[in-house]
């Protein structure tokens, strides 16, 4: 592994025990000869898994059915992914910062999934690249280390399987807050986005929205773009 890589797995506390051999190519195919692939098999041989600064940054053991799930399963289309229709089928998802936006293989890069847009944008060519992003570069904005720390000062550590969710979601305006989030699980959480992803995509502008869970909450919308 490179430095970068290295330095991040070893800042994680590892989720399942190491294997002497895996391949994520042999549970997807569409990453084949693929360098970032590459990459990421040898971080998960020398860390199979594992939760970084407080639970911020969770990258996913290979396979793992119990929470937190492993890529494997994290990728079966039914789990949440058809939610995103159309979300194109070669992206491998791998990690997650606190509030569940994920990390994944597109092509020969890394890409972040913005799970209430809806948007992959391209963060870093290789996963060594993303390794010095996440340790170097607007650390905190990738993570979200800084609510994840005071949430679980006030309301106690997060529970495998679950991330932070906003009452008021970020892409409305909603604040960056402790007062505004609430721990959920991650599969229903990601569920929930994909509501909000496909009614803003069908709106101007600073129109708005209506979003039916246990109640009805009506938000404005207005653009948001990752800088």
């Amino acid at each position: 592994m490179t430095t970068h890589l290295e330095k991040l797995a070893s800042v994680g506390s590892e989720i399942t025990p190491r294997h002497s051999s895996l391949s994520l190519q042999r549970h997807f195919p569409q990453v084949a000869q693929n360098p970032v692939a590459d990459e990421l098999t040898r971080l998960l041989l020398t860390r199979n898994g594992f939760f970084a600064f407080e639970s911020a940054l969770l990258l996913r053991p290979l396979t793992r059915k119990s929470p937190p799930l492993g890529i494997v399963e994290w990728n079966c289309p039914a789990l949440w992914r058809n939610e995103y229709c159309p979300l194109p089928d070669d992206v491998v998802f791998f990690a997650e910062d606190v509030f569940g936006g994920q990390f994944g293989i597109v092509g020969k890069a890394v890409h972040y999934f913005d799970p209430e847009m809806g948007t992959l944008i391209e963060i870093a060519p290789s996963l060594d690249n993303w390794a010095k992003l996440i340790l170097f570069e607007r650390f905190d904005y990738w993570t979200g280390y800084t609510l994840a720390h005071e949430w679980q000062i006030q309301n106690g550590p997060l529970r495998p399987g679950f991330r932070l969710l906003p009452a008021v979601p970020f892409v409305c305006e909603g604040k960056y807050e402790v007062c505004n989030l609430g721990m959920i699980e991650d599969v229903e959480g990601m569920r929930f986005r994909a509501k909000i992803a496909k009614g803003i995509a069908t709106i101007p502008d600073g129109g708005s929205i209506t979003l039916t869970t246990d109640k009805e909450s009506r938000i404005q919308a207005p653009p948001r773009q990752l800088p």
